[in-house]
């Protein structure tokens, strides 16, 4: 009787402790292979990637450093998201990125470091 006691108590802590981690913010999102430099006019690809629990579904916004952030489509958590931007001036450009759950759009993470891409004429 004992044993089946603390197997309820521990499977009462395991949920409680999956629900919190559930609940939480999704982490802050990282770039994945995106290049130091692209040309101008030229359409270049970022992959993202937030830690979240699995189930939950991401949207991220995506800051380039030219005045434009946009929306990726809706991922689900453990997935790469892509996105892509072209930059229509030369310079450097700092980008980030903060994600938030599609469906809860009270939880999002922090922006991202910023990161730097020199765009060549």
């Amino acid at each position: 009787m004992k044993l089946g006691l603390i197997g309820v108590a521990l499977s009462a802590i395991l949920i409680a402790a999956g629900c919190d981690n559930y609940d939480r913010a999704p982490g802050t999102p990282t770039f994945a292979g995106f290049p130091d430099s692209t040309a101008l006019n030229s359409t270049t690809e970022a992959k993202l990637y937030s830690d979240a629990p699995s189930g939950k579904f991401l949207t991220y916004l995506v800051d380039w450093g030219d005045g434009g952030i946009e929306t990726t489509a809706t991922y689900v958590a453990g997935d790469t998201a892509a996105q892509w931007h072209t930059w229509h001036t030369a310079g450097s450009f700092t980008y980030r990125a903060m994600a938030y759950y599609t469906f809860d759009t009270t939880k999002y993470s922090e922006w991202s470091a910023g990161k730097t891409v020199i765009v060549y004429p």
